[in-house]
């Protein structure tokens, strides 16, 4: 089953910054994101995520595009990327799913990013008008990886953290 996702690249007023944060369980740098609730529609999962990960409220600005990540972790995955600013909200000192918030120039994007995340953030960047369709794939050490990862977070969320285990496994439709 292909999996639906939300990427949302939160810009500073004048285009020379970027919003990451550190998801706490892979320590790497990613725009605020994540799946899409049931009924949800991409738009409002964006603004969510927005919310929930970085403590920013965010207007979106355009859809960037529809990235259909074909080996994705947890089987093909297609993300809609929009592009937004922050209206309002300050940023969280730490949440569940995340360690740090920080402003990066966007010419200095941290080394501890996945390449098709920079990619994305790339394509934000660009004045295009309409949104791009890009199929992605991962190089193949990084999906096998990227894939042990999950299962070795997954596995310490099921024991650890159950909260959140139950809702990453309600999401993806695996019940609880």
């Amino acid at each position: 089953m292909k999996r639906i996702g939300c990427m949302t690249v939160i810009l500073s007023e004048d285009k020379r910054r970027v919003l990451l944060i550190k998801r706490d369980d892979f320590r790497i740098w990613v725009p605020p994101g994540g799946s899409i609730d049931p009924g949800e529609q991409p738009e409002a999962c964006a603004v969510r995520e927005a919310r929930e990960e970085s403590g920013y409220d965010v207007v979106l600005d355009r859809l960037v595009g529809r990235f259909h990540w074909q080996n994705a972790p947890d089987g093909p995955m297609t993300s809609y990327v929009y592009a937004a600013h922050v209206v309002g909200g300050e940023a969280i000192v730490r949440g569940p799913e995340t360690r740090e918030v920080r402003w990066f120039p966007v010419d200095r994007l941290p080394r501890r990013m996945l390449s098709h995340t920079k990619r994305r953030v790339a394509v934000a960047l660009t004045k295009q008008d309409t949104p791009v369709d890009v199929k992605e794939r991962m190089p193949t050490w990084q999906a096998w990886l990227l894939r042990l990862l999950v299962v070795l977070r997954d596995q310490y969320n099921k024991y650890f953290r159950k909260s959140l285990y139950a809702d990453r496994m309600r999401n993806l439709g695996r019940g609880g």
